[in-house]
């Protein structure tokens, strides 16, 4: 059986997120309204220079589809059926779940393109 997965801190506490959404604008405005300019353009050109290193390595490195079976544990998660995106059985334990999402599997296998295109001719 597999380990209990423990939350995020965030997830545990979740009223935590406005205050520090608050705390977050207060530091912003310090730093526009307080703070040199030369403060504030290394800070914003930081904040630029993160955005386009999260862009280039969600480009180059996508995330991968979980096939972890809720059920087992196992990574034995495969789509029900091929022609479509929902659905997902494990081939561990057979565990079946008819209204799960198997979009990122799909999309991993390659086969994507070829649901969505099979869609959209039975639709029209």
């Amino acid at each position: 059986m597999a380990a209990p997965v423990r939350p995020h801190f965030l997830a545990r506490h979740p009223w935590l997120i406005g205050p520090l959404l608050l705390a977050a604008t207060a530091v912003g405005l310090g730093l526009a309204l307080k703070a040199p300019d030369r403060i504030a353009v290394w800070v914003l050109g930081g904040l630029g220079g993160l955005a386009l290193l999260w862009t280039l390595s969600a480009a180059f490195w996508p995330s991968r589809a979980d096939r972890t079976c809720p059920e087992c544990g196992a990574e034995g998660l495969r789509r029900m059926d091929p022609a479509t995106t929902r659905g997902l059985v494990c081939t561990s334990c057979g565990h079946t779940d008819a209204e799960a999402s198997g979009w990122f599997l799909a999309e991993e296998e390659g086969a994507l393109d070829e649901v969505i295109a099979n869609r959209h001719r039975s639709d029209s």
